[in-house]
């Protein structure tokens, strides 16, 4: 039978030197030394958004979405870098280059998705910050030396090249709550949707030496080229027709490109057609998957299940099928709201809550979606555009255009049955519930190894939210109170001080009067920053001592018990958590000194969260309250669709008054409702509560009447935000989703019993002597 599939070993009279294989210059810093920069921090959607977060913030005046996104897209994406392990590292020389075969298809992509990288704002991000993001983006497969010593790579299987291969690595993959995938097709397609581009493919199709008029001649001397350029050169008789004849067809072809298309499920499909159809034909593999070296730090992506072929894995195919939904769709959401920015959708999509303008926009509705933007005919028609120049330009055979458009109805197929039986019937949604905004105080005592102790900081940092929306977090060493992080609202950060760990000298034990020294001093100049800047509130303060083996000596518990209280008396609202074991806590039981501390004895790291999710945000008036004339003390917060938001005013800031005030303001943003209640320490129950509906521009206000006169009971005042709706309006860097809303809470009234009038009366002697001394001068 005749063969219409033709291995082909020279294409062309003429070869010229890819340079494109060569990493480019801004990418250099990431592979000094032989070594590649950026493991220190894990690869997931938080540190994502945490690092497309940071650099929005540093350039929001100059950078929209589509000049941000296409900027990081060729500011750190280069797919397909390999390895050479036979390179030794000189000067000049490096082991590192794109030549494995995911490069042609991004080369492809680069051509359809123009960008300037030098406008991404790279000086927003650290090195291994940088580093970290292009690790993510950039999708190649490479044996990792690591994979010798997990334990489910013990089976060897064939790599594509055919050599035994242990767990090779899936470089350009993040872990998500809706499963594990490839986030450079989603931000390739984010890209080209706002910069559509539907191309003939002749078009980019590069014409072979031989078609061009100064080829023509049969003489090796006639030909014009660049000796720098010139690889090899074959003389022209010995040339294979394949590579012309493929040509001729393709100069005929009407397929056209979509950029969207080719940037996600077209390009997985498309390699398979091209790589494995030559060599298996109908009998295709794809989504080669596996396991992350850790859930809780995840760095190294092993694929196990892969069958010999590592084209089209289970990543890039949901990546692929997620930036095909979101590039369909971006468009119709950017009517609705121009505002939009790059980590808004990405956050939108993976949460339960779903895009702002389609609730049924999100990643666990794949299939829903999916159905909506890619019919079969229109997968199979972008299938085969993109097969076409693929092949042409690094197909390890020769196709007619029949075998070729059966090679992609092949794929095409084998993508159908593996969506059905193993992709979609895996999404499903589950509410996480809402998650606390705090800033959290972390000291711990060395009990725990390292890496546990890693471990567990990097589940509170997911409990608790810690992103710039959420949850702020610090560390502090146990014995020594330095501080390990500052706190921050950055979780590549704290990552990075987790990997840091074996750089410390590990605590022995939990000094409390050295951390509580430095845990005073820091709420200190907190608070007296605020009251410098009238600001009256604060996300909920809490310090965890994480102490499964300490024991202090009675010396320390009594000088702990004495600090203790020092920053109760100024600090009355801040909680202490200690995090002890049932076997070491009854010494912590003594340092319980209010109703705001709490012993957690389980071991159980939920315990924890649960705890700590039901801390209330905090209102504390300015220590200078009452000088503040023609000052507003007030604070802006936000707040979502399904979320309340609850204060405490503390019963301390509130001795010796017979009244307070506090109002809230709305800016138009949607409507909520604001209730308030108070608690008695005697009672522990809700007295009073009424609530009042806000919206438009107008404002409310809360006011109670207890008395708290001194030597009298005085209650906890809480203030809670409720059944928000949205009027879509929320666009400043301060807003998480356009779905937000913005309020302003005031005290307006801190009325005291004695104190106001004697300062009031002070205040009125001093306009009367002054009022007296000028009109003194104007009649002398």
């Amino acid at each position: 039978m005749k063969s219409d599939v033709l291995l082909v070993f020279i294409y062309y009279g003429l070869v010229l030197v890819n340079c494109q294989t060569s990493i480019p210059e801004r990418l250099e810093e990431c592979y000094r030394n032989g070594s590649i920069a950026g493991t220190e921090i894990p690869t997931n959607l938080r540190v994502l958004i945490d690092l497309i977060q940071k650099a929005e913030h540093f350039s929001y005046t100059r950078l929209d979405m589509r000049a941000m996104t296409s900027s990081l897209l060729h500011r750190f994406r280069f797919d397909g870098i390999e390895h050479q392990e036979d390179v030794a590292v000189t000067s000049g020389i490096s082991p590192f280059s794109g030549t494995g075969f995911q490069r042609e298809k991004h080369k492809i992509i680069e051509e359809l998705v123009p960008g300037d990288y030098q406008v991404f704002p790279s000086e927003a991000l650290t090195l291994v910050e940088r580093c970290t993001l292009h690790r993510m983006i950039s999708s190649t497969i490479w044996e990792h030396p690591s994979a010798s010593v997990e334990k489910l790579c013990s089976t060897p299987s064939r790599s594509k090249s055919g050599v035994a291969s242990i767990c090779p690595v899936e470089s350009g993959v993040i872990i998500t709550p809706y499963g594990t995938i490839s986030p450079g097709a989603v931000i390739a397609s984010i890209a080209a949707s706002l910069q559509p581009q539907n191309v003939a493919v002749k078009l980019l199709i590069a014409e072979p030496p031989m078609y061009r008029q100064e080829s023509i001649t049969t003489e090796f001397t006639s030909l014009n080229y660049n000796e720098k350029e010139v690889d090899l050169i074959v003389p022209k008789g010995k040339i294979a027709l394949g590579r012309s004849m493929w040509f001729q067809s393709l100069m005929e072809s009407t397929s056209k490109l979509d950029n969207v298309w080719v940037s996600t499920l077209a390009g997985d499909i498309g390699e398979m057609a091209v790589y494995q159809g030559p060599v298996v034909s109908s009998d295709m593999t794809m989504g080669a998957t596996g396991f992350w070296n850790s859930t809780m730090q995840p760095r190294l992506f092993y694929l196990t299940d892969h069958n010999g072929h590592l084209d089209a894995t289970r990543a890039e195919i949901v990546g692929g099928i997620d930036g095909l939904v979101i590039g369909k769709n971006l468009q119709t959401w950017i009517d609705s709201f121009h505002s939009l920015r790059l980590s808004q959708v990405l956050d939108m999509y993976y949460s339960y809550e779903g895009i702002a303008f389609d609730k049924n926009a999100k990643a666990c509705q794949r299939l829903l979606n999916f159905q909506l933007v890619a019919p079969t005919t229109i997968i199979t028609e972008q299938t085969h555009a993109l097969a076409q120049i693929l092949a042409y330009r690094n197909s390890i055979a020769y196709m007619t255009p029949e075998a070729l458009l059966r090679m992609v109805n092949f794929a095409v197929n084998t993508f159908s049955t593996y969506a059905d039986n193993y992709l979609f019937a895996e999404s499903e949604c589950h509410n996480p519930g809402s998650k606390p905004q705090l800033e959290i105080l972390v000291a711990f005592d060395g009990a725990w190894s390292r890496d546990y102790t890693a471990d567990f900081i990097s589940v509170m940092l997911e409990d608790l939210d810690v992103s710039m929306y959420g949850s702020r977090m610090g560390l502090l060493h146990g014995k020594t109170g330095e501080w390990l992080v500052n706190v921050t609202h950055s979780p590549s950060t704290i990552y990075y001080a987790l990997k840091n760990f074996t750089q410390i000298t590990w605590p022995s034990t939990l000094n409390l009067g050295r951390v509580l020294e430095e845990v005073g001093a820091y709420l200190n100049e907190t608070w007296s920053n605020n009251s410098k800047k009238y600001v009256i509130g604060n996300l909920g303060q809490v310090v965890v001592l994480l102490a499964p083996r300490t024991v202090p000596s009675e010396e320390e518990l009594q000088s702990s018990i004495q600090a203790l209280r020092q920053i109760k008396t100024q600090h009355p609202d801040v909680r202490f958590v200690y995090y002890g074991s049932e076997f070491y806590s009854d010494p912590l039981k003594n340092l319980i000194l209010t109703s705001e501390d709490y012993l957690i004895k389980s071991l159980k790291i939920d315990d924890l969260s649960m705890h700590l999710r039901n801390v209330p945000r905090v209102l504390r008036p300015p220590s200078n309250f009452n000088l503040t004339y023609g000052s507003k003390n007030q604070f802006e917060d936000y707040t979502g669709l399904q979320e309340t938001v609850t204060y405490q005013l503390h019963p301390q800031w509130r001795g010796n008054t017979k009244k307070v005030e506090v109002t809230f303001h709305s800016v138009g943003y949607g409507a909520m409702r604001v209730c308030s209640w108070n608690e008695w320490p005697t009672v522990g129950t809700r007295d009073g509560f009424y609530c009042q509906d806000l919206r438009g521009h107008n404002e409310i206000s809360m006011t109670d009447y207890s008395d708290c006169r001194t030597g009298k009971a005085c209650p906890k005042t809480y203030y809670r935000v409720q059944n928000v709706t949205t009027m879509q309006q929320c666009s400043e860097m301060d807003c998480k989703t356009p779905n937000h809303v913005r309020y302003i809470v005031r005290i307006e009234d801190f009325r005291y019993v004695s104190c106001a009038p004697s300062i009031f009366s002070g205040f009125q002697f001093l306009v009367l002597y002054f009022t007296f001394i000028v009109f003194s001068k104007i009649f002398i």
